[in-house]
């Protein structure tokens, strides 16, 4: 605070102290100034030439509180710039009760959990963490009772690292940690690069769509190393505040929504949620869109900042966020801000996915995704489309630096590696921010190529997002071991005493022979595959992942997928269905040359749109 703004507040506070004497002053009891009542005085001469009119008083107040709450707030953001500054690795040590911690770790859902059954998308998906009590010590300061919890919603779940989420002030709300009370924790298990979320919020901030601040944390449990965290901020009070200079307006989370029918149910309002059951500013989104017509924009532009989507729309897909609003209709935020005449904007969000070689919106134009409702009836505008590559132009330029962002990457990873002692960990590690390297060093071009074409795809709008019901049965009995996965596959089938039912929708497949494999996928991690060959180059294949510590025997419910590959297919393995199962080990262990035996069985699930 400079010393001007001192003397202000020091001038407003003795002005305050003094009025409130005066007050007392001329109480009736004690008065003999002839002044009968408080009330009646309309002034008070402090000097001769100082007089303050007593009406003004509640005001200079609350200017004052203001002007403090002001300070306390700046103070606050100069804590977290520190607290987040990229090159800190926070020290997390977490101790709770054993039984608490193996309660904490093993709270999963599925698919089915979260999609099964008619009506899955008419409200937000309902967590099924609970919070428990711990103490932590973060970077030698404790804090002896504190609430954690897992957080995840499917890809990012594991037992032997959840990604977890810590409230300092559950039972001392002054409790914060350089100005934090919340801290949320993510595993990474979906980025073995470990970078990618910090790097896209940094681009993110770059291109003017504030994001949160991020770095990372060393995190052990009861004396036990679980390893690298990324440490994100929350969008919370803090957030807001500093990048909008407000908390008022209304904050939505996406996940698996978007302005359609079907979709709108599951956004979660996260403040200001007590009379908001309709969430006017969706609904208003899905009129505008549901006018036919291209005057669509105009009514859109009332409750969007159209400006601002298409800024973050170009940037989910310059750094491929395929998982994000415009290519999966999830892992995004918006905020109706104050200063905007309560428009909505995009916040990023789930950015553990970028930049990676492979691509969940194969199917889509590769350098615009367009499975977000909004994009697509943009795209189909000349006007828009253009203005649309205008920005992803812009962002290339502004942004794309390979020389300055690989630089960016080996500075963090360089951090990293001083963390990890395990070869396997390091090898792991660089081999994975090597691959970020080159989508980096190849994205430039990769989008110039795919605008040769993209520009003259006319896309159907998009599908509907769907539930998962019941569409036939899957029962298997397999023998193999684990470390098969990677031998011959002619081997798979040497065991006898495998067998295997398929059936989705109609089609009963006609299973002639039966193998399987086990083992670790070096791209997809561990697994059971159980595959029946249907003639000559035809197969239907059963896929089962499950972490290595859980290949044990006895029974367990697991999810699992359903393949085809054959002449139909033209060879290649397309996905068919998917699959709820009991899966039971009469004998199992993550060992190369251990027996993996056992059955599984199940309903066939398929999506069915609403």
């Amino acid at each position: 605070m400079n010393k001007y703004r001192k003397q202000n507040l020091l001038f407003k506070l003795i002005l305050s102290l003094l009025m409130t004497y005066s007050l007392f002053a001329c109480d009736d009891s004690s008065s003999n100034t002839g002044v009968s009542n408080a009330a009646d005085m309309e002034i008070i001469e402090l000097e001769d030439s100082m007089v303050i009119d007593l009406n003004d008083m509640q005001a200079i107040r609350d200017d004052l509180d203001q002007d403090l709450n002001s300070d306390e707030s700046q103070n606050t953001q100069v804590l977290l710039e520190e607290l987040y500054r990229w090159d800190r690795i926070l020290r997390v040590s977490i101790v709770m009760e054993p039984e608490s911690w193996n309660a904490l770790r093993q709270q999963s859902r599925s698919w089915v959990d979260l999609f099964g059954g008619e009506g899955c998308l008419d409200e937000p998906f309902t967590s099924v963490f609970t919070w428990f009590k711990a103490s932590v010590t973060i970077d030698g300061e404790s804090y002896p009772e504190i609430d954690v919890r897992k957080k995840g919603f499917l890809g990012s779940l594991s037992e032997s690292k959840p990604s977890l989420k810590l409230d300092l002030g559950e039972y001392n709300s002054d409790q914060k940690h350089l100005g934090a009370r919340r801290f949320t924790l993510n595993n990474s298990v979906q980025d073995p690069a470990l970078i990618r979320q910090c790097l896209a919020y940094d681009l993110s901030n770059q291109a003017g769509i504030p994001a949160p601040r991020c770095n990372f944390a060393w995190v052990e449990v009861n004396g036990e190393a679980l390893g690298i965290y990324v440490n994100i901020e929350p969008y919370k009070r803090n957030f807001f505040e500093d990048r909008f200079g407000s908390y008022e307006g209304n904050v939505y989370e996406g996940t698996v929504s978007d302005f359609t029918e079907g979709a709108m149910g599951t956004f979660e309002a996260k403040n200001n949620d007590e009379d908001r059951s309709l969430f006017e500013e969706i609904v208003s989104i899905h009129e505008a869109l549901a006018i036919e017509d291209n005057s669509f924009v105009a009514v859109l532009q009332e409750h969007l900042n159209l400006e601002q989507f298409i800024r973050y729309w170009a940037l989910e897909s310059l750094l491929k966020h395929s998982d994000g609003y415009s290519g999966n209709r999830n892992n995004y935020y918006l905020y109706s801000d104050p200063d905007d005449m309560g428009r909505l904007k995009f916040l990023m969000w789930g950015t553990d996915g970028i930049l990676n070689a492979y691509d969940v919106a194969e199917d889509q134009p590769q350098s615009v995704y367009l499975k977000g409702i909004i994009a697509w009836r943009l795209y189909q505008i000349n006007e828009w489309r253009e203005r649309y590559f205008e920005v992803l132009d812009d962002l290339l330029e502004e942004l794309w630096d390979e020389t300055s962002l690989i630089e960016r990457v080996d500075e963090r990873i360089e951090l990293l590696g001083t963390l990890l002692n395990e070869e396997q960990d390091r090898e792991q590690l660089f081999n994975s921010v090597n691959q970020l390297k080159q989508v980096i060093n190849q994205r430039r071009r990769a989008i110039a190529e795919a605008r040769e074409n993209d520009l003259l795809i006319d896309l159907d709008s998009p599908e509907q997002v769907a539930c998962l019901v019941p569409n036939g049965y899957l029962a298997a009995t397999f023998k193999t071991e684990w470390g098969m996965l990677g031998q011959e596959f002619g081997q798979w089938f040497e065991q006898a005493e495998q067998e295997l039912e398929v059936s989705v929708g109609s089609i009963d497949f006609d299973i002639r022979s039966v193998g399987s494999a086990a083992g670790t996928d070096e791209e997809f991690g561990p697994r059971l595959n159980v595959i029946g060959s249907l003639g000559l180059n035809n197969y239907v294949l059963i896929n089962v992942s499950l972490e290595e510590e859980n290949w044990i025997s006895g029974t367990q419910q697991l999810w699992s997928e359903i393949y085809y590959s054959g002449s139909e297919s033209d060879y290649e393995i397309v996905y068919v269905a998917s699959s709820y199962i009991d899966f039971s080990l009469e004998e199992g262990a993550a060992e190369i040359g251990a027996p993996i035996i056992g059955q599984l069985s199940g309903d066939v699930l398929s999506w069915s749109q609403e």
